[in-house]
């Protein structure tokens, strides 16, 4: 049963990149990052892990993933936007 603010989430394109960068299209990898970062959601007060990346033209990212975000991104390897 879904509710009404249980809102669907979207990736923008720094964490699109990010797990074309680091995962591809391994679901296996995927799946067991999905598996950390629940882990370490559980272990603390707040939703979501801060990662840190270099994009075009030499920035410092940071981008906050959550279990909804790879989810999101398994999806769309999948096919099932």
């Amino acid at each position: 049963m879904t509710h009404k603010y249980h809102k669907t989430v979207g990736l923008n394109n720094y964490e699109r990149n990010y797990f074309k960068k680091h995962f591809g299209t391994n679901l296996t990898r995927l799946y067991l990052f999905r598996k950390s970062i629940a882990k370490e959601e559980s272990n603390r007060y707040y939703i979501g892990i801060f990662r840190h990346f270099m994009a075009k033209g030499g920035k410092l990212k940071s981008i906050l993933l959550s279990r909804k975000k790879v989810d999101a991104y398994i999806r769309e390897v999948n096919g099932h936007n």
